[in-house]
């Protein structure tokens, strides 16, 4: 286990975006290969969405990210933004899962 302290992170995704990543602290978990981040977790992606959390839990499944929250979450972006008690990030992140009670704001075009 390797501790870190004032991550900063840049990561590529499957899509071809970018993913940064910031948190307080975390550690690494070598033979999981997980990282596991603590405090003030923000997590931009470059097509405008946002994620915040106390917890996030990010690791390789087979050659793409995967990401876990396990506190309140929120995240916002282009089409609206939600709260949830977490989240749950599928390989890839092309499909995400808030768990718990959600609450949803959705931001409409009128059209």
């Amino acid at each position: 286990i390797i501790t870190l302290r004032d991550v900063q992170a840049a990561m590529q995704t499957e899509d071809g975006g970018r993913l940064d990543i910031t948190a307080k602290q975390g550690q690494f978990i070598r033979v999981e290969n997980r990282i596991a981040l603590e405090g003030d977790v923000v997590a931009n992606r470059s097509d405008g969405y946002e994620v915040r959390s106390q917890t996030a839990d990010i690791w390789d499944a087979n050659g793409e990210i995967a990401a876990k929250t396990r506190t309140e979450t929120d995240i916002s972006g282009p089409e609206g933004a939600a709260t949830s008690a977490s989240l749950d990030a599928r390989p890839g992140l092309r499909s995400i899962q808030l768990v718990g009670p959600v609450k949803v704001r959705l931001s409409g075009t009128g059209q």
